[in-house]
């Protein structure tokens, strides 16, 4: 495992404020005459032919029943993407049609608009007392972070206050917008935001939203040193690791997804495994706790359900699907016709 594999990573798993024909899913498509769909506004504006990539993506979608309950779907998601994103999301959209409740790690509209939890966030972005990154970072990870921020139209200066946690991911950001024909215009995440705010669901957050954006910012110095060292070491394979893990998720991969994906959350040689364990514990295990249990939640109510988060958290042995194995649920991995039939307007 390469150790840039796990740095890519950490981009995958937050999103910064400032951002179907499914067998056994109930609903059916309706047939209209246009192959092509509309890229939603805050998109590139583009046309994608969604009839051609159709047939290329493979959601990853798991059936959860308990008992006589109602039936939670668990998709995988991504927070990059292309158009293959695009005709993911018309491949889901009869099982969602079929549910109630839209479940999200957090609905991230619903935090920009509450200014009290945003001001929170912001307080704990930086440091206080009049502490600089510059006492957190070491001079060699400062001085590359401020070089590659101001050769991406950043000053650094005006991050010194703030934690070195949210300089790592500010660098990993700026260099994710700059892979391309992959962009956190066309991920999953906002794709389906988009559709389920069209819809008007009940949405269900299954995390704390302040916890959730502050969870780089609450990193150990040692911690954000070494991975923001792992990204300065090789950035080309960063940018490789992200475009290799889009393709085994839109192709359906599980195999492949838990290669690149899971590895992660391992040692590498010369890596101090404590920092490693600090790293899985705070962006994979406690929060996969977290969304079983909103999971289990649902199964005990009346509505079906679709939850959307992210591939991490569905992959390993400590995973969402896992926890919920162990709690006497059933999970059944959904197949997708590849026929497709556009929605009509």
């Amino acid at each position: 495992m390469n150790h840039v594999k796990r740095t890519s990573a950490l981009l995958m798993a937050m999103l910064l404020i400032a951002t179907a024909a499914l067998t056994g899913c109930g609903q059916k498509k309706k047939s209209t005459g246009t192959n092509a769909v509309q890229v939603p506004s805050t998109a590139t504006p583009t046309t994608i032919d969604v009839e051609k990539l159709y047939k290329e993506v493979h959601p990853m979608v798991w059936k959860v029943t308990k008992g006589d309950g109602p039936t939670v779907y668990l998709f995988a998601t991504t927070n990059t993407g292309n158009g293959h994103s695009v005709a993911m999301l018309e491949k889901v959209k009869s099982c969602i049609d079929s549910c109630d409740i839209y479940g999200v790690e957090i609905d991230n509209n619903a935090f920009q608009l509450d200014n009290q939890k945003v001001n929170e966030v912001r307080q704990q972005w930086v440091y206080k007392d009049k502490d600089k990154v510059n006492n957190h970072l070491s001079s060699d990870m400062y001085s590359k972070a401020s070089q590659f921020l101001a050769q991406n139209n950043n000053n650094p200066a005006a991050y010194d206050s703030f934690k070195a946690g949210y300089w790592l991911k500010k660098v990993t950001d700026t260099a994710q917008g700059n892979i391309v024909d992959i962009t956190s215009n066309f991920n999953m995440d906002k794709l389906l935001s988009e559709y389920i705010a069209e819809k008007k669901m009940e949405i269900v957050e299954a995390e704390d939203p302040i916890e959730y954006h502050t969870t780089y910012e609450n990193f150990s110095d040692d911690l954000v040193n070494m991975e923001m060292g792992i990204f300065f070491k090789d950035q080309d394979k960063f940018t490789k690791n992200i475009q290799d893990r889009y393709e085994a998720w839109a192709a359906g991969d599980e195999k492949k997804c838990e290669e690149l994906f899971m590895a992660q959350f391992k040692a590498n040689d010369g890596e101090d495994k404590k920092l490693v364990e600090e790293y899985t514990k705070a962006l994979c295990t406690d929060r996969n706790k977290a969304i079983a249990s909103k999971v289990e939640d649902c199964l005990k109510g009346k509505k079906d359900a679709f939850f959307a988060v992210d591939v991490t958290h569905l992959l390993g042995s400590d995973s969402v699907r896992t926890i919920l194995e162990g709690k006497d649920c059933t999970l059944e991995q959904m197949k997708f016709s590849d026929e497709y039939k556009a929605d009509k307007k």
